[in-house]
């Protein structure tokens, strides 16, 4: 029996006309800030591989929702954030009258989620990166789709996450209003969020004229990285530095611990500072000096910007932040 031909996709248009998925799909929806040469290419390549536009495209209304969640968000020593957030996302569903369903998957097979055929559901990654696969999949079913804590470096779809660049300078001068003129940093740099809290700390230390804070960078944000590495530096002579930017609040909390079992006073001797504030940055002795984030809020605003995404599916992705702000507590003291 004669193999049937498999329908033109955007991906295959986008292979021959050299260009991204996301390009081929604002091309062919006449999305506007396209250069007039990129959008005549693309339609003569999509016109000879035969590619037909689908007929039903985004709905002008979400049926429903499909959060995705890594399994170790909704477990690890971050739930209580993640939880804030799906908790926001839910309370805007409910009143807004959109089922949703929360599905938890392991990092290392984010390229193959079973994204949904049907344009009407919503998808929402929760502090997930997905891999190229999935953007595609997006692009070719049409589904409102954003990163809910997370940053997208190519703009395919919304995403929404903390002002990380912004809350990075606040320590920076937050540290320089205290006296300290070196300092390290404590973190992974694994996801974009992360990479910009690094620069804001870093651009914060330069406007301030201290020099660049040395990354000792972990392989993921948790107390026991930044025990072990923290404790091996110590043991190899130590660094200059009189405080540390940490990744996020469990970060802080394991380099706290650390410091005092090397007999280092903090803040006395060495000044810590944290990102997320997470419940137990306000419970612990000393109680930790950290960004504040309004997780629930965001959730809700993702949702809003879902919906609109939905209802509008001509408008140009949007990457919006959230504001932070400093609370000062019992981890940072003057030099």
């Amino acid at each position: 029996m004669e193999k049937l031909k498999q329908r033109t996709s955007q991906a295959d248009v986008a292979r021959a006309a050299g260009v991204s998925i996301s390009t081929v799909s604002r091309v062919l929806s006449d999305v506007p800030g396209i250069s007039e040469d990129v959008r005549r290419d693309v339609r003569s390549v999509a016109e000879q591989l035969g590619y037909r536009q689908r007929t039903s495209t985004r709905p002008a209304k979400l049926h429903d929702i499909v959060a995705y969640l890594h399994v170790r968000q909704a477990t690890g020593s971050v739930s209580t954030m993640y939880q804030a957030i799906i908790e926001g996302i839910k309370a805007e569903a409910q009143r807004l009258g959109i089922p949703m369903v929360v599905r938890a998957r392991d990092e290392t097979v984010s390229g193959a989620l079973d994204v949904p055929s049907l344009p009407s559901t919503g998808l929402m990654f929760v502090g997930l990166d997905p891999e190229d696969s999935v953007f595609e999949r997006i692009a070719e079913t049409g589904n409102p789709a954003i990163l809910v804590n997370g940053l997208d470096p190519q703009m395919r779809v919304d995403a929404i996450a903390p002002a990380n660049f912004f809350g990075g300078r606040a320590v920076a001068n937050h540290l320089a209003e205290l006296g300290h003129t070196r300092a390290i940093i404590l973190s992974s740099v694994r996801r974009w969020t992360l990479r910009r809290r690094i620069e804001g700390f870093q651009a914060g230390l330069r406007e301030n004229g201290i020099p660049a804070a040395e990354v000792i960078e972990l392989p993921d944000l948790n107390s026991d990285w930044a025990i072990a590495k923290l404790r091996e530096r110590l043991q190899h002579g130590g660094f200059e530095a009189t405080a540390a930017f940490c990744g996020n609040d469990t970060v802080a909390l394991g380099a706290i611990e650390t410091l005092q079992s090397e007999g280092i006073r903090v803040p006395q001797d060495f000044s810590v500072v944290g990102f997320d504030d997470l419940p137990f940055a306000d419970i612990v002795s000393p109680r930790i000096t950290t960004i504040h984030v309004a997780w629930e809020e965001m959730g809700r605003q993702a949702l809003t910007l879902l919906e609109g995404q939905a209802r509008r599916r001509h408008r140009a992705p949007l990457q919006v932040q959230a504001g932070v702000r400093l609370v000062t507590r019992e981890t940072t003291a003057a030099r």
